[in-house]
């Protein structure tokens, strides 16, 4: 029973979800283009677009714009993206690209609509690319999908894929495709998401942190495998079990509801549990892999959001860390399972809270480059060598 309340839940808030996507375009003021990309398992061969399947005999000519089928060469996976380009861009100018990442059960149009990003693309002139899933999600409910509806998931270790599909590298190889194809500055790139997407942009902090300058996962934690002896309630299967070793410190900005009955806030357990990490689990893990003190400040409070900042090196670490904050929201709105404040399309599975929305990610997102971590790094080298040579002094 407890089964079949929990498929139910989900049902109702991503399946209801993909019926609106489906007959709700995103609204902007830009230009939004789906791409279709050939991805070879060797790493080093780049993706290319897929190719057209030449018109079936039986279709009239004049009805060839209505035929759009592609397909990659044999052993090559055809994987697909929106983006998103603002109008007013400068000619010639490198933009910052984000990369925001579906939930379970959910597609890249779906993520475009509900998080209302486009419009902060709008406002701030950057790119975004909503990536897609690949492997069919498999959520354990006895509701049909809707007919023409893709449903798809992410493979984030211990959440949500049934397969082992690498995502982390189809998502390398797509910014790599969105270098050569539009102006981005390769120092702003950043990683977001919802739920799986949030389990996802935790993953690639841990393993693309050679690419993106910052993250920040929504109702997602950062969880690498599912240990539990007993079989996963949704049948996920281990997939993909990983180890989050990141090459370099990566900010991080954390948002999540305390009343999420999806990914709770306290974490998951109990005889039919998904095995998901408690929020104060991740952070904590986030806090030791980018070196900061456990004592943080309040950073933001209202009446129904709390960020707290983690910002002080511990000792002998000041020329390598990064900042992990945590945004805490108390909302009853979609079940605790929504986007932060209410930018997108009809307040569609949004939390409606003040401050802590798409402005304050993207503020989060300008305080961090990626080169910016060499400059940190000499600058506290150069103040860690005055303060000796003052300590020397002083001694004299």
């Amino acid at each position: 029973m407890f089964k079949l309340s929990i498929s139910i839940k989900i049902a109702c808030i991503l399946l209801v979800g993909c019926i609106h996507s489906s007959f709700v375009e995103a609204s902007n003021s830009g230009e939004s283009d789906r791409v279709e990309l050939c991805i070879s398992a060797d790493p080093n061969k780049k993706a290319t677009p897929s190719i057209r399947v030449p018109r079936p005999f039986w279709q009239p000519s004049w009805m060839s714009w209505t035929w759009t089928e592609t397909k990659c060469p044999n052993g090559e996976m055809k994987r697909s993206a929106i983006v998103y380009v603002p109008n007013g861009l400068e000619e010639g100018a490198n933009v910052p690209l984000v990369m925001n990442i579906h939930a379970l059960g959910a597609n890249a149009n779906l993520q475009q609509i509900f998080t209302g990003f486009d419009k902060t693309a709008d406002d701030n002139k950057f790119i975004v690319v909503y990536p897609e899933g690949f492997s069919k999600a498999k959520i354990g409910t006895p509701l049909p999908a809707p007919p023409g509806v893709p449903l798809y998931s992410f493979n984030a270790g211990g959440c949500c894929s049934d397969k082992p599909i690498d995502d982390i590298g189809f998502l390398r190889k797509l910014i790599e495709y969105m270098e050569d194809n539009y102006s981005i500055d390769s120092e702003r790139i950043y990683a977001m998401g919802m739920s799986n997407g949030g389990f996802m942009t935790n993953r690639v902090a841990c393993e693309m942190s050679d690419i993106i300058a910052a993250a920040a996962p929504v109702a997602g934690v950062l969880f690498e495998s599912y240990s539990l002896e007993t079989p996963h309630p949704m049948g996920w299967t281990k997939a993909d079990d990983f180890v989050c070793a990141p090459e370099n410190r990566i900010p991080i900005l954390h948002t999540h509801n305390k009343m999420d009955s999806i990914v709770p806030f306290d974490g998951s357990s109990g005889v039919l549990s998904f095995g998901f990490p408690s929020v104060s689990e991740s952070i904590e893990k986030w806090r030791k892999l980018n070196n900061v003190k456990d004592t943080g400040k309040v950073d933001k409070k209202n009446s129904i959001t709390e960020c707290t900042l983690y910002s002080e090196p511990v000792e002998g670490k000041g020329d390598d860390f990064a900042t992990v904050e945590l945004c805490v929201i108390d909302s009853d709105e979609a079940g605790g399972h929504c986007w932060p404040g209410q930018a997108g399309q009809g307040a569609f599975l949004q939390c409606l809270n003040d401050d802590v929305d798409n402005s304050y990610i993207w503020q989060f997102f300008t305080k961090h480059k990626r080169d910016e971590r060499k400059a940190k790094a000499e600058f506290f080298t150069i103040k860690r060598d005055e303060e000796r040579k003052a300590k020397a002094g002083k001694a004299e």
